[in-house]
């Protein structure tokens, strides 16, 4: 009997707080993805991001996908990861020469 509970100990089912966030998986998406922009490019999403982000009725939803930015080819983007590719986007502006030794450049 002590060895079932030990191993219901060790296969219990994950709890909402095991789970990864949401903003986890876009950050590291849009990093990947950014770093293969030329810096003009991103210049242009982060200005359009920003005139996006500052309308009243931008929500920082995590799923629906209600945003479209044009430089982005005119695909859906929630709320939420348009904030993350935000981030990204303002970090990898702050680290000099960054991406300038990128490999896959659009």
């Amino acid at each position: 009997m002590n060895f079932l509970r030990t191993m219901w100990k060790r296969i219990r089912i994950p709890s909402h707080a095991d789970e990864v966030s949401p903003a986890f998986s876009y950050r590291i998406y849009w990093m990947k993805t950014g770093l293969n922009w030329k810096p003009e490019l991103r210049e242009r999403v982060l200005a359009e991001l920003e005139v996006l982000m500052m309308e009243p009725a931008f929500e920082r939803n995590p799923y629906q996908r209600r945003y479209t930015v044009p430089a982005l080819a005119g695909s859906q983007y929630s709320g939420e990861s348009l904030a993350c590719l935000r981030d990204v986007l303002e970090a990898l502006r702050a680290q000099p020469g960054q991406g300038e030794e990128s490999h896959d450049r659009k």
